[in-house]
């Protein structure tokens, strides 16, 4: 069976009443809408922050585990060369560093005459910058 009823409306008096009911009912299921899909972009939101952040903490590891076997790598590597070579093994090692850590820093070559070429590096001492600042003139060109 089937009943359908077309174009009711409530009396006159009482239909100004009845549409707040209405408009109330679909503003209130349109907050819940609202609140829905609010909800849904966060919880969406959220999960890619986290994932993002677990798939960071991952590649850090590997990185840092990638760096690990590679400092292991080239220290295995290292001793038959110092066992071939202690000397130069230590002179070449100290040099390298030398020049990998001395790579932004000011340096002086000072040459002299009747020497026997020894070289001279003192680390150490510090030495004021105003006093090495001094610029000398070219030659004179004659």
């Amino acid at each position: 069976m089937f009943v359908g009823l077309q174009d009711l409306h409530p009396p006159v008096a009482v239909a100004a009443q009845y549409e707040k009911v209405v408009g109330a009912r679909q503003a209130a299921e349109a907050k819940v809408n609202a609140a829905r899909a609010y909800a849904t972009q966060t919880n969406a939101l959220a999960g890619s922050l986290a994932r993002r952040t677990v798939l960071n903490a991952e590649a850090e590891a590997t990185r840092a585990k990638s760096i690990a076997l590679a400092r292991a790598a080239s220290f295995t590597n290292q001793i038959p060369a110092y066992r071939a070579a202690p000397a130069i093994y230590t002179e070449r090692a100290y040099l390298q560093t030398l020049a990998r850590n001395g790579a932004n820093v000011r340096k002086y070559v000072i040459a002299t005459t009747n020497t026997d070429n020894v070289i001279l590096f003192n680390l150490e001492e510090k030495y004021e910058r105003n006093l090495l600042d001094v610029q000398i003139p070219a030659p004179k060109t004659k």
